[in-house]
C-alpha cells in the first residue's frame, strides 16, 4: 500500500492546556494576603495538610476567602467534587458578607471545574459574572482580571473560538501588567495560550519561538520539574510530531510526561493527555505494543476522572481507532471512532475540529475496506468543517485534501481527484518556503498518478521527491523512507524489479536506524523486501527476510500465512526465524544525541 507522508497524524492536541489558568492560586493569596489572611503557598501541595490548614482559616474568615482558596488547590489536583464543595459555601458567604472579591474567586472556580468537564457554556458563564464583579473592585483587584481572562481564552481554544480567544490575550496583557504579585507567571500563561492560537492556524515556526522561549522562562521562573515546563514540552512534541521529527517529539514529550507524572501524578488530565499523546505518536513510530498501553492507560485515567463522555475520552478514542485499523480490526475502529464522533458532537457541537478529526479517521477507516463511497462521504464533510474553522491556508486543509482526492481515485472519478490534489499543491505551494512540503507535493502527486496506474511518471516524481527532501534542511529519515517506499512499489509495479528492491532496501535501512526493530514500519519493510527477493528468485535473500519478517511483526498479520506457506513449500521453514542483525543509530541531517528512553531507543 503507498504511504503519503505529510498527511493529518491522529495526533490530539497534545499540549492542550487546562481551561482555567493553573497559577490562580499565587494571585488569590495575594489577595488574601492583601485583606489579612494568610496565604497558600503552593499550587499543588504535596500533602492533604494544606486543605486541612485552609479549612480551619475559615472560622477565621467569615467572608470566606480562604475557603474558595482550599477549592482553587482541589482543582489543580483534579479532585473536583471537593473543589465545589469547598466554592459552592465561599460563594454564599462572599454574598452574605456582601464581598465581591471572595464571590469572584468563587465564580472563577466554578468556571474551571465546568471547563475541565467540557461544560463550556457553565463555564462561560461563570468567568463572566467573575469578571463583573472583579471590575468592581480596587484596581489591585481588577488586575487579577488577567488571570481570568488568560483562563477564559484557554477554553475559547478548546471550543474552536480562536479570534476571541486573541482578544482576551491581549486584555490579559495589558492587566498583567498592574499586577503586583505573580506578573511573571501569567506572562508566561499568556504566552503559552498565544503559542497555541499559532499552532491552532497552522504556524508552527512561529508556535515553536514562542514555546522554545516559553520554556526557557519557566525553568527559569520555577525550575524544570514545574508544570508549566511540561505544558510547553508537551506542545512542542506535538508540532515536532506532526513534522515527522519523531525523535526530537519523544525527546520533548517524554519529558513532559515524566513531569507530569511526578508532579500531578498518574491519575490527572494533564498527565492522561500526555499519555494518549505519546500513544499516538508510538502508533506512527509502528510500535503497537507500547502504543495500545499508552493509550489504554489514558483512557482508564480519564473514564476515572471525567467520565467517557468527555472530549479528551473521544480523542483518545480515536487514536485508538487508527490503532485498531492499522492491526487490521476494522469493526473496532469503527466502534471507536463511532463513540468518538458522538462524544465530540455533544461536549464541542458538530462544527468543531474534533468532529472533523473524527470523520477523516471515519473516512480513511472505510478507504481501507474499500467502502469507497461512505470514505468519501466522510472526508468531504470532514473537508468542509476544516475549511471553515481553518480557512483554506492551513496545512491540515491541504493534507485532507490530498487524503479525498486519493479516495476519489480508487472510486474511479479522476477528474475530481485531479482537482483536488491541483488545488492541495496550490495550498503547499503557498508554503514552498517549507522544505518539507515541496517533497510533500511531488509524493503525494506521485502517488496520484500510481494510482491512476502510470507507474513510470509516479517513478519520475518520487525521485523528485527524494532529490528534494535530500537537499532540506529539516529533512527527516522517516519522511525519507516513505519516499524510498513509494518509490520502491512504483518500480515494482513498472517491472523493475532490482530497483524495487534496492529502494525497499534503503527504505529499512532509514526505518530501522530511526525506530528500531520492535515495530509494524520494520516488518512492513522486511515483508517488501522478501517479496521482491521472491520474484527476483533470489530465495535465499527473501528466506531470511521472510522470517525476519516473522520474528517482529505482530500475531495477527494476515501476510503472515502467506510468508509462512511460501517457507514451507520450499522446505525452508525448519529452521526458527533468526533475529535480524543490528544497525548503527542513524544520524541524519537532524540527528542529536538523545538521552531516550529504553523503548524508543530500538535496537542499541
Amino acid at each position: 500500500m503507498m504511504k503519503k507522508h505529510g498527511g493529518m497524524t491522529s495526533l490530539r492536541r497534545a499540549a492542550r492546556a487546562l481551561a482555567a489558568c493553573a497559577l490562580a492560586l499565587f494571585a488569590w493569596s495575594a489577595c488574601a494576603r492583601a485583606q489579612g489572611v494568610p496565604g497558600i503557598r503552593t499550587i499543588l501541595p504535596d500533602s492533604e495538610s494544606h486543605y486541612r490548614v485552609a479549612d480551619t482559616w475559615a472560622s477565621t474568615d467569615p467572608a470566606g476567602l480562604s475557603l474558595a482558596l482550599a477549592g482553587f488547590g482541589h482543582i489543580d489536583a483534579a479532585r473536583y467534587a471537593e473543589a465545589e464543595s469547598c466554592l459552592r459555601p465561599a460563594l454564599e458567604m462572599g454574598r452574605d458578607a456582601q464581598n465581591p472579591l471572595v464571590q469572584a474567586v468563587a465564580w472563577f472556580g466554578l468556571g474551571r471545574i465546568h471547563a475541565a468537564r467540557a461544560d463550556y457554556a457553565a463555564a462561560f458563564s461563570s468567568f463572566a459574572t467573575a469578571e463583573s464583579l472583579l471590575k468592581t473592585g480596587t484596581p489591585e483587584q481588577r488586575a487579577y482580571l488577567a488571570q481570568l481572562y488568560t483562563a477564559w481564552a484557554g477554553a475559547l481554544l478548546d471550543t474552536d473560538a480562536p479570534l476571541a480567544a486573541v482578544s482576551f490575550l491581549d486584555a490579559a496583557s495589558q492587566l498583567a501588567a498592574a499586577m503586583r504579585e505573580n506578573s511573571e507567571r501569567v506572562a508566561l500563561d499568556i504566552q503559552f495560550q498565544r503559542a497555541r492560537v499559532q499552532d491552532y492556524f497552522g504556524r508552527a515556526p512561529d508556535a515553536l519561538g514562542l514555546l522554545e522561549d516559553n520554556l526557557k522562562r519557566a525553568v527559569k521562573l520555577e525550575g524544570p520539574n514545574a508544570v508549566r515546563t511540561a505544558r510547553a514540552c508537551m506542545l512542542i512534541s506535538s508540532i515536532h510530531a506532526r513534522a515527522g521529527r519523531p525523535n526530537d517529539a519523544w525527546d520533548y514529550g517524554y519529558e513532559a510526561l515524566r513531569i507530569f507524572e511526578s508532579v500531578l501524578g498518574k491519575k490527572h488530565p494533564e498527565t492522561a493527555r500526555a499519555y494518549a499523546a505519546l500513544g499516538d505518536l508510538a502508533r506512527t513510530s509502528g510500535d503497537f505494543a507500547y502504543a495500545a498501553q499508552l493509550l489504554q492507560r489514558a483512557m482508564d485515567a480519564q473514564e476515572e476522572l471525567l467520565g467517557r463522555q468527555h472530549p479528551d475520552h473521544a480523542a483518545a478514542s480515536a487514536a485508538l481507532a487508527m490503532l485498531y485499523l492499522a492491526t487490521d480490526r476494522y469493526e473496532h475502529a469503527l466502534s471507536a471512532l463511532s463513540h468518538a464522533l458522538e462524544v465530540d458532537e455533544r461536549a464541542l457541537g458538530a462544527r468543531s475540529l474534533a468532529a472533523a478529526r473524527d470523520r477523516h479517521y471515519l473516512g480513511i477507516t472505510y478507504r481501507e475496506r474499500m467502502r469507497l463511497s461512505l470514505a468519501a462521504d466522510e472526508l468531504t464533510k470532514a473537508l468542509s468543517l476544516k475549511q471553515s474553522l481553518l480557512g483554506n491556508a492551513h496545512p491540515a486543509v491541504a493534507d485532507l485534501m490530498a487524503d479525498l482526492a486519493a479516495t476519489l481515485q480508487l472510486k474511479g472519478d479522476t477528474d475530481a481527484a485531479l482537482v483536488l490534489q491541483k488545488q492541495a499543491m496550490a495550498l503547499d505551494a503557498a508554503r514552498a518556503s517549507d522544505t518539507e512540503t515541496d517533497s510533500a507535493n511531488f509524493n503525494n502527486v506521485a502517488a496520484l498518478l500510481f494510482a491512476r496506474g502510470d507507474a513510470q511518471a509516479a517513478v519520475e516524481r518520487f525521485e523528485q521527491a527524494l532529490r528534494v527532501e535530500r537537499e532540506a534542511t529539516d529533512a527527516a529519515p522517516l519522511r525519507m523512507a516513505a519516499i524510498y517506499n513509494n518509490l520502491a512499489s512504483a518500480h515494482r509495479a513498472a517491472g523493475h524489479i532490482e530497483a524495487a528492491a534496492s529502494a525497499y532496501e534503503e527504505a529499512l535501512k532509514l526505518i530501522r536506524w530511526s525506530l528500531g526493530l520492535d515495530n509494524y514500519m520494520t516488518a512492513d519493510a522486511f515483508f517488501n523486501l522478501a517479496e521482491c527477493r521472491r520474484e527476483l528468485g533470489d530465495a535465499d535473500e527473501a528466506e531470511k527476510n521472510y522470517k525476519y519478517f516473522l520474528r517482529v511483526t505482530y500475531p495477527t498479520d494476515p501476510r503472515a500465512r502467506s510468508a509462512r506457506t511460501w517457507l514451507e513449500e520450499t522446505g525452508r521453514l525448519r529452521e526458527p526465524e533468526p533475529a535480524p542483525p543490528k544497525l548503527p543509530r542513524f544520524l541524519g541531517p537532524q540527528s542529536t544525541a538523545h538521552n531516550e528512553p529504553d523503548y524508543i531507543r530500538g535496537e542499541q
